[in-house]
């Protein structure tokens, strides 16, 4: 919600049906055109929220039609501002999240000289590839805070990194 909101993310400077960037004004043929959307008004008759249908020139109708009219982008971003629905997402994932790897050397002539028994060698490597991933833009095990709050939320976290390491155990 908040990468669309402030217009940081891939899908706030698209090009759109126009051939525009979607974040060119309104009068140079940009903003956006919102998908899979009709026009309507949230009404209140008798005393009871309904939604009313209307035409593009808000006119009530009976049946819905299809959006045609174009809007600044960064009015269209802006109101997903607290609308959890918009950002509610499959978050399904394969991860390769360690490897690590190791060798032992032991019965090195120069190293028992040294008194040592064994030496081993090893790399590790953590959040090194997200396979598959439902969600765009963050990584699925990601999350700002600990406890049952969070189970399941991102919220502005910051991204996550791939990590390499090594290790050296001498045994004497």
């Amino acid at each position: 919600m908040f990468g669309v909101y402030t217009g940081i993310l891939e899908e706030t400077a698209v090009t759109n049906a126009n051939g525009k960037n979607i974040r060119d004004a309104l009068t140079d043929g940009g903003g956006i055109l919102a998908p899979d959307a009709v026009y309507g008004r949230v009404a209140t008759v008798d005393g009871v929220e309904t939604i009313e249908l209307l035409d593009a020139d808000g006119n009530v109708v009976t049946s819905p039609v299809e959006n045609s009219t174009y809007v600044a982008a960064n009015r269209f971003f802006y109101d997903y501002y607290g609308k959890n629905e918009l950002s509610t997402f499959d978050a399904s994932f394969v991860k390769l999240r360690e490897v690590g790897m190791g060798y032992s050397f032991n019965n090195i002539s120069f190293l028992k000289k040294i008194g040592v028994k064994n030496l081993n060698l090893s790399v590790i490597g953590r959040n090194l590839w997200i396979i598959f991933k439902n969600t765009k833009d963050i990584d699925p095990e990601i999350g700002s805070s600990a406890g049952n709050t969070s189970v399941g939320m991102e919220t502005n976290s910051i991204p996550s990194t791939r990590s390499y390491g090594f290790n050296i155990r001498l045994d004497f």
